[in-house]
């Protein structure tokens, strides 16, 4: 009995706790962005306001403090794209197809589905008139950023449980492909889907996790936000207090895009505190593998 009314109790707190943390959250992104943002230099490397922006989210679970903190990072930081990285949704129904489309700004979105994003889910978001779902495929920017996109098995049925095998199948059977341009972005939800490209191109994006990693193998970047919704609110995972994360991606004017930085973002909401973790890259740092 203690422990339903101490439930009840939490249910009911939980609208005030997210318009609380929400509040926070707006306020340190925004303090974030003045501070760290394009007219800053970092490591003697010269300011980064001649570049294009691109703002990495994933696992966001319709958590609204994750979805808060991506409108405002994306708005602040005025970046020209969104790559999600999956996992918007819990279950993938309909209600919350609907609720993400609706979150969704007009900035453009790449969207690679996640082992949470249903059939339904994933065909909503491809209706969205600024996203665009990869599921095996290529898009380019204007701007000529080319990013590959490897879902999630799972998405592609009702279930939700994730399997690593073959998930990097999955990035096996693209990562082999002759004949194929070499993408500036490979986006994969599973981290084992990325495996295959180790070596073949400079950056690889991932999430699922729910784990923040920076890491470089064979001229390959491996990157992961963690999770954009750090799921406090849910039965899933009310503690330990994960950070909410994004990484901001800076890339040269060049006819070729080049990476010229990435920019780590944690936010502690319930904390009130926050950190970013800028790394620059020479000219010779940012080729392809």
């Amino acid at each position: 009995a203690n422990l339903a009314a101490v439930a009840a109790h939490t249910i009911a707190d939980a609208p005030l706790r997210v318009l609380g943390l929400r509040d926070r959250v707006s306020a340190l992104a925004e303090n974030l962005a003045a501070y760290y943002g394009v007219a800053q230099s970092f490591q003697g490397s010269g300011p980064l306001e001649d570049s294009h922006r691109v703002l990495l989210v994933s696992d966001v679970h319709l958590d609204p403090v994750g979805i808060e903190l991506t409108e405002q990072l994306a708005s602040s930081y005025d970046v020209e794209l969104i790559v999600d990285t999956g996992d918007m949704s819990h279950f993938g129904t309909e209600a919350e197809a609907a609720y993400a489309v609706e979150s969704m700004g007009s900035i453009p979105r790449v969207y690679v589905p996640g082992n949470h994003d249903s059939p339904t889910f994933v065909a909503t978001l491809r209706a969205a008139p600024s996203v665009t779902v990869l599921d095996g495929e290529t898009t380019t920017t204007p701007w000529g950023l080319s990013i590959l996109g490897v879902a999630d098995p799972a998405s592609g049925a009702p279930g939700v449980e994730p399997d690593a095998d073959a998930a990097r199948a999955a990035g096996e059977q693209l990562a082999f492909v002759s004949g194929e341009p070499t993408p500036s972005i490979v986006a994969v939800h599973d981290p084992a889907s990325g495996e295959a490209f180790e070596g073949t191109v400079r950056t690889v994006v991932s999430g699922h996790t729910h784990t923040a990693m920076f890491e470089e193998r064979s001229g390959t970047l491996f990157l992961s936000v963690g999770t954009t919704g750090g799921v406090h609110f849910t039965a899933l995972r009310p503690d330990p207090h994960i950070p909410n994360g994004a990484i901001i991606l800076y890339y040269s004017r060049d006819a070729v895009p080049r990476l010229l930085a990435v920019e780590q973002i944690e936010v502690f909401g319930k904390e009130e505190r926050s950190s970013v973790r800028r790394t620059v890259f020479g000219a010779g740092d940012a080729q392809a593998p």
